[in-house]
């Protein structure tokens, strides 16, 4: 037998809210961050190319005290678009 609960619709957003920002946190939490390093690496690229990405706009790089790193899906898309050539 099923039971139902009945919930106002300003709670019902709330949950939904609530959940979401959970699933974004732990999508967040799942993301692979490459260092300046890992990301000229795995583009094939110096430090100075990198810079002239960043520079441009094709790579956004986001800092955690004085470290840089950069969005792993954030490199694939753009080899995956073409925009950069991987050798």
């Amino acid at each position: 037998m099923s039971k139902f609960i009945k919930v106002s619709e300003s709670d019902l957003r709330k949950i939904i809210s609530s959940e979401l920002q959970k699933t974004s946190k732990i999508e967040t939490q799942k993301q692979k961050w490459l260092s300046r390093r890992e990301t000229c690496n795995q583009l094939k690229i110096s430090y100075p190319t990198l810079y002239k990405y960043i520079d441009s706009g094709m790579i956004t790089p986001r800092k955690v005290g004085s470290r840089v790193f950069f969005l792993a899906s954030e490199i694939e898309e753009l080899i995956e678009n073409s925009k950069i050539v991987k050798l």
